[in-house]
């Protein structure tokens, strides 16, 4: 799975982890911030066969986030994740509407 790949097809910066500014000290408007837990799956034969993967999006946005989190459930999509609940908050002190976005997926190994 190409999940940082993906993430950069929706046109958005990304970011694994945590936000970095950039040297212009400039924040975008809209960017993504992700993390992945990946956890062993199917067991058997003394082998593992497969690979759960739980990415955690935090979609940030000064305005409406919800055309960037539909353009990233579509690139999700395209890896083999599945959208999973989201949640909202608002960060007063950046003063950016936050979705927090899961996808869910399997592969073989």
């Amino acid at each position: 799975m190409e999940i940082q790949k993906a993430m950069e097809r929706t046109g958005l910066p990304v970011y694994n982890s945590a936000y970095r500014r950039g040297d212009d000290e400039e924040m975008p408007g809209e960017y993504l911030i992700w993390s992945e837990v990946v956890t062993p799956g199917d067991f058997f034969d003394d082998e593992w066969h497969s690979l759960q993967h739980l990415v955690t999006v935090h979609v940030c946005s000064r305005g409406n986030p919800m055309g960037a989190v539909a353009r990233l459930c579509v690139e999700m999509a395209r890896e083999g994740l599945s959208f999973a609940p989201m949640q909202d908050r608002y960060d007063e002190d950046a003063d950016m509407y936050i979705k927090v976005v899961q996808f869910r997926g399997e592969e073989g190994i």
